[in-house]
Parts: structure tokens; sequence; C-alpha cells
């Protein structure tokens, strides 16, 4: 016999309620998303608010908006005064005669709007006015000629990217032409330009120079909405955009003084926005874009980008705190929600998409609202909640794994197996507790084994079910017991998991069994809360229940006991399910035989001995030859007697010696030995069966089963009629029919048809005793077949009895 050890079982056994180390559950880590939460949370308000990532924001900006890009209508063109310009016409400042003459070409060519920037021409207000005192006047007609001519205003020297003040000059040019406008530009924190406000002024808010470009072109402008400008008269400047800048300019450049003499065609400029600005070197400042190629834009060319942008309907607007706040925010439940419900594996895959989606949310924003959300933040608060969360779950993993450790072994026991696992020093902690509880894995691997073959030794049917009703275990003897229910196959469920009372009700077939489950449940019950069960219940569940008509004909002893709560078990329920079958049978027979001892064999001896003493007396009551006759009648019918019992109990209890046997054979001997009783009452028996269909039975046990439904044809039906026996094939059935013109019975009488000594017709009790049917039954049953019978009063009978054919066999 194979012994098993469980070191570590046996102390903890032995150990009881004196553990050192007293068990404790799992970290209920649910109880810890609130803080979780709260730091990620936390984490998102400090990365929006303190802009640390706003950097990684704008190069999302730079990247995203890359594809927005795209020409305007109408087209913008910048007459640049590059340095073969200042070479030409005498160097910077213009003279303001010239600045007339060009703006005339451009009127001439049917421009849609013209913005002048003449930043520096105070210069030429006081050095070249005088050399041409009408200079001023000029321009101004010319402006008025054109009337859609914008100039820029300087802005103020400390913010002025040439520190030169024009505003007296702009204040005299803009009654003339369409209106004046700022040209402020906006630097963010990587020292990178990408949008303009259109709104700005320290005294009063202007709009922006691309924005009246626009109006003054007859396109549809960019406004404001209440909310920016509100925000943009308390703070001097407000209403930002920002700029979609591509791999390709958003303009067009032309040289001024091809412009002045007329060499650029009238067609190129027709309908088109021009801006008129310095490009060359030294008076024009750089400025850093994020421009894919090219070198750096001057402040012409920015105004050009933002007037072609406000023009495409392509600028951005940056979205406020609060929505930045709430789109970042939003990720923090689903992370919460994600880490909570899925595994480490699908969590993590859980965060990078979510992560991945965020971005998207906010490129779809850029791409279709026009929207710039910055989601850095949201961004690394999920890759920060994924570690956050590791690192407690491993913390906690690892604080219950030694928990468990200590509560299981002892330092002495625990000791040798660190060191089997690593060392305590040359392996991690987690590799350390890992090697434990893979041993104690291991043994508890082998304690369910244990276990599981105690429990299948069992000699009865054993269920071990929960405190709710569900199946934890079953032994081989359950599915034996289904099995022979007719419950195994391909389609058989296993018990585990389902409930004990629907497995006991497929097991008996009676609601009886559902009836005991039920009550045993609610007798445990009370134990949940810690109370004790009366010792009374106890009893009645010892006890159990017996049903005496289960599935199959079988008889089943049903007992329970209830499993006691551990520490960290909860309390359950045993159910015993027995087979006593055989017992009922044993003690049937055993009934039966003291019956026939008493009564039945007692009966034709009495009257044997009655027949003696009659004989006795003088003058005897019998002459000889009576005396005789009688004796011989009632010897005959205690050996009939003695026969048909022998054969039931043999039908009953033995197992039957099978062979392949041919049923028409069969039924062929069986009329043939009742062939003198079927001539004393004139009775036919038609036999109408094909030898070579064959069937496994004991032949003689089969033989006598055929004797004894023709007999009981003969017996009941009317002299000089015929009974018809009749053998067929089904399938894979052999059908025998025994169909006679008799008295037939009642419904109540077939109920009773197949128990033992059942007499039907007080006229013919003497001439039987009521074991036949009993026997055929016995017989059919221990050959896996069914025994059928159709009948009404005054009609006749038909019994069928149907067997299982040998496959191969026959026609």
């Amino acid at each position: 016999m194979m012994k098993r050890k469980f070191p570590a079982f046996g102390r903890l056994r032995r150990a009881g309620r004196n553990a050192p180390v007293p068990a404790r559950p799992y970290p209920d880590l649910a109880r810890e998303w609130p803080g979780l939460a709260a730091v990620l949370l936390l984490a998102c308000l400090v990365f929006v608010y303190t802009g640390i990532l706003q950097r990684a924001d704008l190069a999302f900006l730079d990247l995203a908006s890359r594809s927005m890009h795209r020409g305007a209508v109408p087209g913008v063109i910048v007459a640049a005064i590059d340095a073969r310009t200042l070479e030409r016409l005498g160097g910077w400042p213009l003279r303001l005669d010239v600045q007339a003459r060009l703006i005339d070409r451009l009127t001439e060519a049917g421009v849609a709007a013209v913005g002048l920037d003449l930043t520096g021409a105070d210069d030429a207000a006081g050095a070249r006015g005088r050399a041409a005192p009408d200079g001023l006047a000029v321009l101004v007609a010319a402006i008025r000629r054109n009337g859609h001519v914008v100039l820029r205003r300087p802005a103020p020297a400390a913010d002025s990217l040439d520190g030169t003040d024009g505003e007296a000059l702009i204040d005299a040019l803009a009654n003339a032409g369409y209106a004046a406008g700022q040209a402020e530009l906006l630097r963010d924190a990587d020292g990178i330009y990408r949008g303009v406000p259109l709104l700005a002024g320290a005294a009063r808010l202007e709009p922006h120079v691309a924005t009246l470009l626009l109006r003054a072109s007859g396109s549809r402008a960019v406004f404001c909405d209440e909310a920016e400008i509100a925000a943009a008269a308390r703070h001097g400047r407000g209403c930002p955009r920002y700029l979609p800048f591509g791999a390709a300019r958003g303009y067009q450049t032309v040289s001024y003084l091809d412009v002045l003499q007329g060499r650029v065609p009238a067609d190129l400029l027709r309908g088109h926005i021009v801006l008129v600005g310095a490009t060359a070197a030294g008076l024009a400042a750089r400025l850093a874009t994020p421009a894919v190629h090219g070198p750096p834009l001057s402040c012409i060319g920015f105004l050009a980008e933002a007037t072609s942008a406000l023009a495409g309907a392509t600028p951005i607007r940056p979205a406020g705190r609060r929505l930045a706040l709430l789109f970042n925010l939003g990720v923090v439940p689903l992370l919460c929600l994600a880490l909570s419900l899925l595994g480490p594996r699908a969590s993590l895959l859980a965060v990078v998409g979510l992560a991945c989606g965020l971005t998207g949310s906010a490129w779809a924003l850029l791409r279709l609202g026009h929207l710039f959300v910055p989601a850095a933040a949201g961004v690394l608060t999920c890759a920060l909640a994924y570690p956050l969360w590791a690192w407690r779950s491993q913390e906690a993993l690892l604080a219950y794994l030694s928990r468990e450790a200590a509560r299981a072994m002892p330092p002495a026991a625990r000791e040798p197996r660190e060191r089997a696992a690593g060392g305590r020093h040359a392996a991690g902690p987690l590799r350390r507790r890992r090697g434990l509880m893979a041993s104690l894995l291991r043994d508890v691997h082998d304690y369910r084994e244990l276990v599981a073959e105690w429990v299948d030794g069992l000699p009865e049917a054993t269920l071990v079910g929960s405190a709710q009703g569900t199946v934890l275990l079953a032994n081989a003897q359950v599915l034996a017991l289904a099995r022979r229910a007719e419950l195994a196959g391909d389609g058989q469920r296993s018990p585990l998991g389902r409930r004990v009372a629907d497995v006991l009700f497929e097991i008996t077939a009676s609601h009886r069994a559902v009836e005991f489950a039920s009550q045993a449940l609610a007798l445990l019950a009370p134990r949940a809360d810690g109370a004790a069960v009366p010792a009374q219940a106890l009893t009645r569940l010892a006890r159990g229940i017996e049903i005496t008509h289960a599935r199959g004909a079988r008889s089943l002893l049903i007992k329970c006991a209830p499993l006691r709560p551990g520490a960290a078990r909860p309390a359950g329920l045993i159910f015993h399910v027995a087979d006593v079958s055989s017992v009922r049978m044993a003690e049937r027979q055993r009934d039966m035989a003291l019956r026939f001892l008493s009564h039945d064999m007692r009966s034709p001896q009495a009257a044997m001995l009655a027949l003696v003493e009659q004989m006795r007396e003088t003058p005897p009551r019998f002459t000889g030859e009576r005396f005789v006759e009688l004796v011989a009648h009632y010897a005959t019918t205690a050996l009939n007697l003695s026969d048909d019992f022998i054969f039931l109990a043999r039908a009953e209890s033995a197992p039957p010696r099978l062979a392949c046997v041919d049923p028409a054979l069969v039924l062929g001997d069986a009329v043939d030995d009742l062939w003198p009783q079927a001539s004393a009452r004139a009775t036919t028996v038609e036999l109408i069966a094909e030898p070579g269909a064959t069937t496994l039975a004991d032949v003689q046990l089969l033989r006598r089963a055929f004797g004894n439904l023709i007999g009981n044809a003969i017996k009941f039906s009317p002299r000089d009629s015929t009974i018809r026996v009749r053998l067929a094939m089904k399938g894979r059935h052999l059908i025998i029919s025994v169909v006679d013109q008799g008295i037939g019975m009642s419904a109540q009488d077939r109920r009773n048809l197949f128990r033992e000594y059942g007499q039907f017709d007080a006229r013919l009790a003497r001439e039987g005793h009521g074991l036949g049917l009993a026997f055929v039954k016995s017989v059919v049953d221990s050959l896996g077949g069914r025994l059928l019978v159709r009948s009404a009063p005054g009609r006749g009978t038909i019994f069928s009895m149907r067997l299982p054919r040998l496959a191969g066999a026959g026609p």
C-alpha cells in the first residue's frame, strides 16, 4: 500500500487553534481604489495646471496639424522688400511716394486687399519727407483709391520686434485706408511661434491684421465668442488661434521691385490678398516656427501664414483649462475600472488602449473640430496608473504569501525550502515567496489527490455540497449511479458546480430527494451565523430517507451530515446515497420464502395429511382410487409451486448463464411443452417465427418465461380458441407477442400484474399460485428487455416481450 507524507499539513493540523500566525484573508485591494483614484486625479491636476507637459502637447500639435494645412481662397501673396529691392530703390526705409506707386499697381491689378507694413516709415517722414513734402499726401491718396488697405499698427517699444514707433503715421493713413490692426504673435514656452491673438491692445482691443484683411477682401472672417472677448478685455490680449504649418508655405512670394516695375502679371495678383513688408536680412526678425522646410519666417511671412490659415478656415482654437482638465481627468475612472476588472495582461493592454484612445480623441478634435485639447497629462496618467497598481498588487501579494508561508509551516521547515528556492539573500523576495508557495501547492495537490482517492474509495455515493447547495465534490459512485440511471454517455454533465437537489433528482427521479436536500440546506442556514444545529435535526439528517421506487426500479437510501466550518472554510453538507436494492430484494425474498414455507407449501401438505386421517376412519370417506387421485393432485401442486419458486429466486438473484439463443427455436420447445395442456382444452397454439435471429439469454429461463406466457394464455382462454405466438424483428430488437382471446383484465389488474402471488380470477385461483408473471418480468429485466401488456375485459390480452437483438444476426 502506497504511503504519502504531508509534513506541512501534519504540522498545521497538530497546531490547530494554537498556530502562531492566525489565518488572514488576501488583502481587499478594492478598498484602496479611492486612494489610487485620488493619486491619479492629483497627478493629472498637477500635470494640467503646472504645464510641465506643455512641450509634449505642442509637439503633438505640430505633428498633428500638418495634415490640416491647405491653400486658402483667396490666395495670399507677399510682396517682399528684399535686398535687391533696397539696392535699386535707395535703401530702407522706402519713400512714401514709392509705397504709393506700389499701391496703385496693386489697385490696377485688382487685388482683393492690401496689407501694408510701414514699420520704420517714421524715419522717412522726417528724413525724406523734406525732400518730398507731398509724399504723405500721395500715399494717402493711393490708399484712398484702393479702399482695401489694412495697415499694421506697430507694437509698443517694449514688445516690438524692431523697436520702431510709427503710431502717428499709421493714424494718419488709417483714416484713408480700410483699417489699422495689431499684428501681435504668440510665442509658446518652447520659444516657437505658432499662433496669433485675434484681439489685442493695451488701451482698447483691436482685431488682428489677418482678420481685417479677410474683411477687407470680402471673405468670411473668424470671429471670437463672448467668453473670449471678455477674457481678452481682462488680459489685454485674447482669442488665440494656432496656425497649421505644413511642409509647404501657405502663401506665394514675389519681389516688391518686380511688382513696382510691372513685371508680375496682373492675373497672378488679381483677387488675391497682398501683404507688403520687409524680408531683407537685417530688417526683418526671423521667427522660429514649426515649419518643416525652408528658412525661418519673417514677420510678414508669419502674418501671411496667419491670413492664409484664417482664409482657409483652418485656425486651431486652444481648449480652455477647464475643458483640458475634464478631458484628461475623464480617463481616470476608466483606468480604475480596467485595472479592477481585468488581469495583468488585459489591464496592460487596456491602459495602452486608453492612452491611444485619448491621443486619438485629441487628434479627432483637432482634425475635425479645429480644437486643440492637450492630452499629454492624460497619457502620462495612464503611464503611471499601471506601474502604481502593479506595485501595490505585488506588494500585497508578497505580504499575503509571507503570511501564508508563516502560517503553513514553522521557520524550521521554511528555511530549507527557501534555500531550495534560491537562498534567502541570493534570490529576490518575490522569487523566494514563489518557491515557497510552489512547494505548498505541491503539498496541496498531493493532499487533494489523497482526499479524492479516499472519497472515491468510499462504498457509498458521496456528494459534498456548499452551504448554497452547490456540488463541490463527487466520487466515482455518484457517476456509477448516474450511469445506471441512463445519464451517462457523451451528453452526461459533470455533477461539479451543479445544484445538489438537481443531481439527486436525476439519480432518483423523485421529488422527495429534492425536498430532503432543501430541508438539509435550511437546517444548515443558522450555522452561517454561528448557531448550532439542533440534535434532533442532526439525527433526522443522519437517519435519512429511502426512495423505494427510484429510477431504474431501485431502492436508494439518502443520508446527510453537516460539515463543520473552519477559520477560512464555510459550512457544508455531505450527502450519502446508498443503493439498498439488493438489501430490499433479500428482505423480499426472505418474506416470500417465509410465506412459501408457512402457507403455500404447507397448504397441499396439510391437505394430504387430512386425507390420510380421513382414510383411517371407519369406514373411510374416499375410495382407494379417489384417495390416490387427490394425493397425486396435491403433490403435483406442491411440486409445481416449488419449481416456480426456485426459478423465480434464480431469476431475481443468481446471474443468468447467457448464451446466443435463437428465440424461434425456444418458442417451438415451449409450445411443444404445453401441447398436452392445450389439447386438453381443445386450444390451438399458432406459432409464426422464422429461425435465424439471435439474442443473449439463459436458455432455460427464457424457455420457462415463454412457457408461462403461453400457459397463462391457454388457461385464461375459452375452449376451442386460438392463441397466436409471433416472433418479429424491429430495428435492434426482437418482439415476441402472445395474443389470446381470453377474459382480459381491467386497468387495476394490469397495475398489479407482475406482483408475486397475484390472482385476478377467483374461478381459476386454484389452478395457479401467482408466481408465473413475476418470473417472466424478472427474466426480461435481467436481459435488458421490456415486457408490455395490452388488455381489456372480455377482449383478450396481448403480451409483448421486447429483447435486444445481436448485431449482424438475422436477415
